[in-house]
This record gives C-alpha cells, structure tokens and sequence, in this order.
C-alpha cells in the first residue's frame, strides 16, 4: 500500500479498521486487513493490544516492510462491552479536564502513548502513521504528543475527537509543533463529542472542518 496516494476517502475508511474485532490470534497468524467497500488491502496485522484495566484498543498493521499504522479504536457505544471503561473512566474525565482547563490525562491515554513509543523502538528503521475516532483521536494526540522520536511519524489522522491540546504541557505542545504539518484533526462542529476547538485554542495537528449529516446519535 502506497499511503502518499491514498484519498481522503480511503483514509477514513482505514480509521474505520478500528472497529473490527481483530484478537491476538488474528495477529499470531498475520491476518490479512482490508479497508473500504471495495474490500483493499491495507497490509498484515502484526499486533493486538487490549489493555483490559483501561479500556484500550490499538491495531497495528504492517503495510510494508518498513511502514507500519497504528490504529486507535474509538469508545464502544453504550451498553456493548467495555464501554463503561471507555465513557466514564476516559471521556467523561477527560471533557471534564478540556472544560476546566486542567492538565493531565486518563490511563487510558498514557497506555496509547507508551505503546506506540515501544512499537516505534521496537521497529527501528519503519516509519509511521496513526489513525483514531472519538476516544481513540484522543488516544491518537496523546500519543503523538510523547513520541519520542517523532520525526519517524508520516502522518496522523483523527477523526471526531476532543481537542486535547489544553491538557498537554510545554514539552508535549512542542511535540506537537515539530508535527504540525503531517497530524490532521477532522471536526464537525454539529458533533457535541468534538469540543474544544476554537480560532483561539491551539490544536494537535491541522484542524479540518467537515460538514456532515445529524444523525442525532454521540455514538456515529
């Protein structure tokens, strides 16, 4: 997969691999991960992380030998599984904090960060790009914002999630800075789930405005 032509299109429906019920299994045999209508091959997956005291879910998918995405899994809608864990222990806190204007993050949250610095370490030589939806855009920010060699990320795409960027401190903002042009926030002001963004906050990423249908439900 070439990801330096992949469409807008293409891209949201990668982030939507996120939502497929993928287990360790599936990446024991390298299960082969296909996106879209048309049913395209995104790559391998190589990893499952499901952190089971807080509620994360991350995918990670080799494209090619020295390419890999990283994949963030948005909250589970009320009443399926886990989405106490998601709600309550990570949403709810964390809008709490973006509204307040207090520093600091969930569990769930620092998790993201410290897997994705320990695949990056453990993938010396790939670079990479990383995708999240609601919670897991969050997840996708935090990350992002603590990596440590962050220059290897090609690219971050992140769909309908909180602006974090309040929570974050001076080194994070500046992490985010160096990756400014290559991390992407896609937001409709109409969803109440992407608070926080404002001409006058700053932003992880470049902030993209989309016009989307009310579908009258938090969970879509």
């Amino acid at each position: 997969m070439t990801s330096e032509y992949l469409s807008e299109r293409d891209r949201v429906d990668i982030a939507w691999v996120e939502y497929k019920n993928y287990d360790q299994e599936s990446a024991r045999t390298h299960q082969e991960v296909r996106y879209g209508a048309n049913n395209k091959l995104l790559g391998t997956l190589d990893e499952v992380v499901d952190g089971k005291s807080t509620g994360l879910k991350m995918y990670v998918v080799k494209t090619d030998e020295d390419h890999y995405l990283v994949l963030f899994r948005g909250s589970e809608a009320p009443g399926k599984a886990g989405w106490q864990k998601d709600w309550l222990d990570n949403d709810v806190p964390i809008a709490d904090k973006i509204l307040s204007g207090s520093k600091g993050v969930t569990p769930q949250l620092r998790q993201a960060s410290q897997c994705l610095n320990r695949v990056m370490s453990e993938h010396k030589s790939a670079s990479f790009e990383v995708y999240g939806h609601s919670l897991g855009s969050m997840n996708a920010q935090y990350a992002i914002a603590n990596a440590r060699e962050p220059s290897r990320i090609r690219g971050a795409f992140m769909y309908e999630g909180p602006n974090i960027y309040s929570t974050l401190n001076k080194q994070q903002r500046e992490t985010v800075a160096r990756l400014n042009s290559r991390a992407h926030n896609y937001v409709d002001s109409k969803d109440s789930i992407a608070l926080g963004f404002s001409d006058f906050l700053g932003s992880v990423g470049l902030v993209h405005n989309v016009c989307s249908k009310d579908t009258h439900d938090v969970t879509k």
